[in-house]
């Protein structure tokens, strides 16, 4: 092989070695970029207050997320003033068909059950007072209804269909989560042993 071919070949096989550890280098950076994203997607979201959705979200055996809000026969109503009965939270709106077909029978169960410590909470979804009360006047339920115009307690609970029905009891832990339409026989049979 002549020198200048030898010297031809040195630098093609440079010029070859260094493109590659070009490319090596730009798809380890490339790598590191999409882990850190990957990373950063599975992060935790946080609120005002630092504490993350995870953490707010309900888990039964965990202690139930505390709110505040309005009760359609007036006045206010914070979760801990239930604490020592079994409450059903039941999360609902005039628009959802499941929803008012459950209703009449959580108001048996609640009539039924309330001399026992068992108190019904309906937390109507993102509805003004003037919708909700005639739903409510018209078909007599008796159970204390929240409102929840802003969707705080919704947002807070992490609902995302409706009806959704959680069980809580007297010590302020979940006990039963559940999504869908629910009888008072299912009720029965969770509250039952928290009596």
């Amino acid at each position: 092989m002549s020198k200048s071919k030898k010297r031809s070949y040195r630098q093609h096989h440079k010029k070859k070695t260094s493109n590659n550890s070009t490319t090596y280098i730009g798809a380890a950076i490339l790598l590191i970029i999409a882990i850190a994203l990957f990373a950063f997607a599975l992060r935790p979201s946080s609120n005002e207050n630092g504490a993350s959705d995870v953490e707010r979200a309900p888990v039964k055996g965990y202690a139930a997320p505390i709110f505040n809000t309005a009760v359609l026969s007036g006045g206010e109503t914070n979760l801990q003033d239930y604490v020592g009965d079994v409450v059903v939270v039941n999360f609902w709106a005039t628009w959802c068909p499941p929803c008012k077909a459950e209703m009449p029978g959580i108001n048996a169960f609640y009539e039924a059950y309330k001399d026992e410590g068992v108190v019904v909470l309906a937390v109507n979804a993102k509805e003004g007072e003037e919708l909700v009360r005639p739903f409510i006047e018209a078909n007599g339920f008796t159970f204390p209804v929240l409102l929840d115009p802003m969707g705080q307690i919704i947002n807070l609970y992490q609902i995302r269909s409706f009806p959704t029905t959680l069980v809580i009891d007297r010590t302020g832990v979940i006990q039963y989560i559940h999504t869908g339409m629910i009888s008072p026989q299912e009720l029965e049979a969770v509250v039952g042993p928290l009596l």
